[in-house]
């Protein structure tokens, strides 16, 4: 019982990430909330851009998802993993 606890918010994030790619990919719509460390100090992070370049991962844009953040190559096994050990519990 604790470990469905602790695993709901990640479930909840995977889930939300899964839906919002989904609405991008069929109907071009960006539902995801802005960068709050850009709203904030005026300045990317390096993060930016993880959200948007995950949408062009699953499209199979790998070029593109290179062109929106680099980073996306060495984050996205980790989502992939996280997201299927949460769902299996």
């Amino acid at each position: 019982q604790n470990q469905y606890v602790i695993d709901t918010p990640v479930v909840i994030l995977v889930l939300y990430f899964v839906m919002g790619t989904i609405v991008e990919m069929i109907f071009g719509l960006d539902i995801f909330p802005p960068c709050l460390f850009t709203t904030i100090f005026g300045n990317t992070c390096p993060g930016c851009g993880i959200t948007r370049a995950s949408v062009h991962l699953v499209k199979f844009e790998f070029s593109s998802a290179w062109n929106m953040n680099p980073f996306i190559y060495m984050v996205a096994p980790f989502f992939l993993l996280e997201g299927s050990d949460s769902l299996s519990h």
